[in-house]
């Protein structure tokens, strides 16, 4: 996955790293990769 190779590439300058998804529930997953429902995000 990208945002696993940005991570090694970047180390502690990536705070945080999220994918926006279609499904309905937000979790984090085991590798610390946020997952965001895009119905959570905005107004």
């Amino acid at each position: 996955m990208h945002l696993k190779w940005l991570r090694d590439r970047l180390g502690d300058d990536l705070l945080d790293a999220a994918v926006i998804t279609t499904g309905k529930p937000a979790y984090r997953r085991r590798d610390s990769i946020a997952v965001i429902p895009a119905a959570l995000i905005g107004p």
